[in-house]
C-alpha cells in the first residue's frame, strides 16, 4: 500500500516521525510521504527509521496558501531531506506562527477561556504549535468535548478566536516548491467547503494555471464519485493523480494509513508515474 499524505508531531499529528513510520509499516504501507504542515522538521527522523524498518518515506510538506482569497493546501514532494530554498521560506512562516498563536489565546481569554501557552506547548510535545494543539488543551480543560467542537465554535475560519494566517498565493507556493526542486500537488480539492462542483472545477483549473504537477484525487474524505471526477479532470490536464489518507494518528476516528476509511487504494499506474517524477528530481 501507498500513502502520500501523513502527519507527525512535527506539526499536528499524534505520533513522532519515527513512531509514525513504524505504525504505517504495521498497517501494511510500504511507500509513504511525511507531509507535515509548513515544516520539514520531522523528515530526517522519519527517513532514518523508514530505512531501518524497510519501507520508503518520501520527503514532503503541506503548505497553506490562497487561491482567489480561499484557503487551500499544496503538497510538495522532494528527493532530498531539506531543500535549501524552501527551508529559508519556512523560517519566515514559523516566525509568523509564533506571533499568531498568542493572539488566538488572547481572543480565547476575551471569551472567558483561559488557556496558557505552556498548556499548548505540552500538547505540541516539542513540535510546531498550531490550532489543533490549542484545541487539545481546550479539551483537557473541559471547554469543548472534541476537536470538531473546538474548531466549529472557536478556532475555525471566521470563528471568534480565529486569526488569519499569513499565506502565500497558490501560484507563489507552486513556484516555491518548483524552485526548491520539488513537485507540487493540489491537496484534497473536495474539502474546502465550496458551494458546488463547478467551483471545485474552477479551483482545479486555477491549480493547473498555477503550474501544479498533479492533484490529490484519492483522499479519505473524497466520495467515490468525487474521486472519479477529480481523477478525470487531472488526467485530462496530463497531470499526476496522487492520494493519501491525511492520517494524524490512531486516535483520529477510523482513518488508517493507506486505507482511509477502507477504500483508499491508489492504483499502481499512478504510483509508478509519481515515482518516475520523484526519481527525476535533484537530490
Amino acid at each position: 500500500m501507498t500513502d502520500l499524505h501523513l502527519h507527525s508531531t512535527a506539526s499536528d499529528g499524534y505520533l513522532s516521525p519515527g513512531d509514525l513510520m513504524r505504525y504505517v509499516k504495521e498497517s501494511g504501507v510500504k511507500l509513504c510521504a511525511l507531509t507535515d504542515h509548513d515544516t520539514m522538521d520531522g523528515i530526517a527522523e522519519a527517513s532514518e527509521v523508514a530505512i531501518q524498518i524497510g519501507i520508503r518515506c518520501i520527503s514532503g510538506i503541506e503548505l497553506s496558501c490562497l487561491s482567489d482569497d480561499k484557503s487551500v493546501h499544496l503538497l510538495g514532494y522532494f528527493n532530498c531531506i531539506a531543500p535549501a530554498t524552501l527551508m529559508k521560506e519556512l523560517v519566515e512562516i514559523q516566525k509568523w506562527r509564533a506571533k499568531r498563536n498568542p493572539k488566538m489565546l488572547d481572543k480565547l481569554q476575551e471569551l472567558g477561556i483561559s488557556i496558557s501557552m505552556n498548556e499548548v506547548k505540552q500538547e505540541a510535545n516539542g513540535g510546531q504549535i498550531g490550532r489543533p494543539h490549542i484545541a487539545r488543551a481546550m479539551i483537557k480543560k473541559g471547554v469543548v468535548r472534541n476537536l470538531d467542537e473546538a474548531f466549529e465554535k472557536y478556532l475555525g475560519n471566521g470563528k471568534p478566536a480565529y486569526i488569519e494566517k499569513d499565506r502565500l498565493s497558490l501560484h507563489d507556493a507552486v513556484t516555491l516548491v518548483h524552485n526548491s526542486g520539488g513537485i507540487a500537488i493540489l491537496a484534497h480539492p473536495m474539502v474546502y467547503n465550496f458551494v458546488n462542483h463547478s467551483t471545485v472545477g474552477l479551483l482545479c483549473d486555477a491549480a493547473v494555471k498555477a503550474g501544479v504537477d498533479g492533484i490529490e484525487a484519492y483522499y479519505t474524505e473524497h466520495k467515490k464519485a468525487d474521486r472519479k471526477r477529480i481523477e478525470h479532470l487531472t488526467k485530462r490536464a496530463g497531470l499526476l493523480v496522487t492520494g493519501g489518507s491525511d492520517f494524524h494518528g490512531p486516535t483520529t476516528g477510523f482513518v488508517q494509513p493507506g486505507r482511509g476509511y477502507g477504500d483508499l487504494a491508489l492504483p499502481e499506474e499512478y504510483i509508478t508515474e509519481f515515482l518516475a517524477k520523484i526519481a527525476a528530481l535533484p537530490n
